[in-house]
């Protein structure tokens, strides 16, 4: 698991059901590895939501993490614990609620799986730190939760010990 830091260190992790996932920079033939990044943070003040990225891409696997933030007022802890984005019902945003999504790629049939936290499903984002004063600007924080299948509500992921320390400009 990468080290807990709040210094936009691109950095994002957790174990999902007792195994570890790490994120990681997807590799580009273009980008030196020094560029490479594992998420992006978007603050939306029209909204007042904060949403933060990361990503696994490794060949031909992928993965990734959206942390969602409604009503976002500053650091801070954030349930998650309302029905909100679903890939599979239209309309859904996931800028409207508070929410964990998870995308966890491809079964073995080539469906794409979709967990997210929901009122049966609950979960917490917090936001430990956000620096906006200084470049580059980033965000740490933790999370955690049990995230339902999007599609099959019986199929559940059990996430601890997530942290990120992510930039952004």
């Amino acid at each position: 698991m990468p080290p807990h830091t709040q210094k936009g260190a691109n950095t994002a992790g957790c174990i999902i059901d007792g195994r570890v996932w790490i994120a990681e920079a997807c590799i580009g033939i273009a980008i030196p590895p020094e560029q490479r990044i594992v998420g992006n943070i978007y603050y939306f003040r029209n909204y007042k939501s904060l949403k933060v990225d990361f990503q696994k891409c490794k060949f031909t696997e992928y993965s990734n993490f959206n942390l969602s933030i409604e009503n976002f007022i500053g650091p801070g802890k954030y349930i998650c614990d309302q029905n909100g984005y679903n890939p599979y019902i239209a309309g859904t945003n996931l800028l409207r609620t508070n929410a964990i999504f998870f995308s966890a790629g491809r079964d073995v049939n080539g469906e794409e799986r979709y967990y997210a936290t929901s009122e049966q499903a609950k979960g917490f984002i917090t936001i430990t730190r956000l620096d906006t004063l200084h470049q580059p600007n980033y965000a740490s924080g933790i999370f955690e939760g049990v995230l339902k299948n999007c599609k099959y509500p019986n199929d559940s992921l059990v996430i601890s010990n997530g942290r990120f320390d992510i930039s952004y400009q």
